[in-house]
């Protein structure tokens, strides 16, 4: 998400800002793939949320109406469970 720090899949993320790229041998910014993923996910009207991790530590951030879960990293322990319920039980 935009609203994200600034990381893999931010639309200002890159050589610059990335101080791990060299030891992690990442590309320098992202790939035309991704920056048109974020593109559909965020403009989209059929997406109920996006969860994803690892970040180093739970957060939640938003963009407009769409919503992002982020877990925290599972090397130390953290992790989100999700519970779906159909839209048709709610009252």
């Amino acid at each position: 998400m935009p609203s994200m720090n600034i990381c893999c899949g931010h639309p200002d993320w890159g050589a610059g800002v990335d101080r791990n790229y060299g030891v992690e041998r990442r590309e320098s910014g992202n790939d035309n793939s991704t920056k048109e993923l974020i593109k559909q996910m965020i403009t989209t009207d059929r997406l109920a949320g996006i969860f994803t991790g690892h970040w180093h530590q739970s957060r939640s951030c938003s963009t407009g109406d769409k919503k992002q879960c982020v877990a925290g990293a599972a090397f130390n322990g953290q992790y989100r469970m999700l519970h779906f319920i159909p839209s048709d039980t709610l009252g």
